[in-house]
């Protein structure tokens, strides 16, 4: 699949880490294979260790809450993951505390595999890259507590 026929390209818009944000959930930060097979990197999931056993819980009061979703660096360690090789991302460690903004869009849960997952449906409509591809490789892995930056609800 090639990456170069997208006509809309991803907005990132500034937030403020003194607005309302309510926190997501904590854990180490994956995604399902199929997020970067489909090029969707529409959702991801937080687990409560490393080794991946169990699944943090979230916090889905929020559901359909518009804002800008945001992982907070708690803690840190090397990333397993290869990498998406045909757009030419790979893992980086972040720093202790970094804020990493992953998308804007509006909050959605779903099931992969009895997992709960969280990610934003953007608000342009597009097919691809629903979170930021490369935010999301920043943080692959890391321990981070994941906060929505809560918006004015939109008509």
């Amino acid at each position: 699949m090639t990456h170069t026929t997208r006509t809309k390209k991803q907005r990132q818009v500034p937030f403020s880490n003194s607005g309302t944000a309510v926190v997501i959930g904590t854990g180490v930060l994956n995604w399902d294979r199929h997020e970067r097979v489909s090029d969707r990197y529409g959702t991801i999931v937080l687990y409560a260790n490393p080794e991946q056993s169990i699944a943090s819980p979230l916090n889905t009061d929020f559901f359909k809450q518009t804002g800008i979703l945001v992982a907070r660096v708690i803690q840190t360690r090397k990333s397993p993951h290869i990498g998406d090789i045909a757009r030419g991302l790979f893992p980086t460690t972040p720093t202790e505390d970094q804020l990493i903004q992953l998308g804007q869009g509006q909050l959605f849960f779903e099931r992969i595999e009895q997992i709960q997952s969280v990610g934003l449906r953007p608000f342009d409509g597009r097919e691809f890259d629903w979170l930021d591809p490369r935010a999301l490789y920043q943080c692959h892995f890391q321990t981070v507590e994941l906060l929505l930056f809560q918006e004015e609800t939109r008509r």
